[in-house]
């Protein structure tokens, strides 16, 4: 792998980015953004369980201070630690089960996201290079979560000799769905805010069920192993070898002309 193209590749994603106008991440607020973030998920905690006593709170403000704290420092400097975390975890994954299939590239891809209003990714090869850039739109990983967690609410638990299982047969999932119609209303909300403002983090923010909170993380995981392994598989496959390049900056607000070079 060479080193300048692969420092290429990353100045061609921020160049992106900063032309679709993302925010520069400022590393030397590292600390009150992460207070406004434990902030922002302690409220969110208040408000969804009716409370929390002081030990508790405490307890949460800290653990989640700590987490972004710690967050690995992005490649890019217009890349939020605390989402950008989260896609490196989904790379480690990804990474992991390539080499495990012996599926190695001859170059690892950058990864990125950016704001281009559709939730999904997109591969993009980078001008004068083979080097090529994934970008996960910003929103995707709040998409998948508010959707993860109001299809885990859709589902019914039954009563099993080994405890408990979730039904999955039709009728049980529209009878539990009728019996309960805020799972259709945490959905509808969903899709609304992504519709109409293409920002599904304007949709009401909430934490699921203790009974399914696991079966949303599965369902979430594998949304987004999903979306950027599809990119990957372009990559592994040399899709991108042939794919077109130009000069300067993407028009990223067109759709066309993005496809025409990308994958």
């Amino acid at each position: 792998m060479n080193k300048d193209d692969r420092h290429l590749a990353i100045q061609f994603a921020e160049s992106l980015q900063a032309a679709s106008g993302t925010p520069l991440y400022d590393a030397s607020h590292r600390s009150e953004l992460a207070d406004e973030a434990a902030d922002w998920c302690v409220e969110l905690a208040k408000s969804s369980l009716g409370g929390l006593n002081e030990e508790d709170e405490a307890e949460l403000r800290s653990s989640l201070r700590e987490k972004h704290q710690n967050a690995a420092i992005p490649q890019s400097r217009y890349e939020d630690p605390s989402f950008y975390s989260i896609v490196e975890h989904l790379t480690i994954d990804l990474n992991e089960g390539a080499r495990m299939r012996g599926l190695v590239p001859a170059r690892w891809p950058v990864i990125g996201t950016l704001d281009t209003g559709r939730v999904n990714a997109v591969t993009v090869r980078v001008p004068g290079t083979m080097e090529c850039v994934i970008f996960l739109e910003r929103q995707l990983l709040a998409f998948a979560n508010l959707f993860s967690k109001a299809i885990a609410r859709a589902l019914p638990i039954k009563q099993v000799p080994e405890g408990i299982a979730f039904g999955f047969g039709v009728s049980d999932v529209v009878a539990h769905v009728r019996s309960d119609w805020s799972t259709a209303a945490r959905l509808g909300d969903l899709l609304i805010a992504y519709v109409a403002t293409g920002l599904p983090m304007h949709a009401q923010q909430y934490f699921c069920e203790p009974s399914h909170v696991k079966i949303a993380s599965y369902f979430r995981h594998s949304m987004e192993l999903f979306v950027l392994g599809h990119e990957y598989a372009h990559v592994m496959l040399g899709d991108m070898a042939d794919a077109g390049t130009k000069p300067g900056l993407i028009a990223v607000g067109t759709e066309a002309e993005l496809l025409a070079y990308s994958r």
